[in-house]
């Protein structure tokens, strides 16, 4: 498996964990100024509203397996995962960019499992 995605995944496993979502800096750190997601709840968010919202929210175990990758360019990865939050499954996408040595969610998308 290329290192690139081993980074990749380490990063999104890392903004699903308690401890990131307790800290606005690194998950400021970890989104692109541009970010933005289609949560599975149906809701849109940007960088500033996950930066206000998220430490706010009921934090549960979070289990993400099934990893694929799709290597876009060079500086861009699109991961596809699934995730168990509380017992509820998503299908999980996001896309990653590598800028100035640092890699950033650009885009993320969940949809739950029927």
């Amino acid at each position: 498996m290329d290192e690139k995605f081993k980074v990749v995944e380490a990063l999104e496993r890392e903004l699903s964990s308690k401890d990131v979502r307790a800290k606005a800096g690194r998950m400021e750190h970890l989104l692109h100024d541009d970010f933005g997601e289609f949560g599975k709840s149906g809701r849109v968010y940007d960088k500033t509203m996950i930066l206000a919202e998220v430490p706010t929210w009921e934090y549960f175990d979070t289990v993400l397996s099934n990893f694929t990758y799709i290597e876009l360019s060079q500086n861009v990865v699109m991961l596809k995962y699934k995730s168990n939050v509380g017992g509820i499954q998503a299908h999980r996408t996001s896309v990653w960019v590598k800028e100035s040595n640092s890699w950033q969610m650009l885009h993320h998308q969940g949809t739950i499992c029927a």
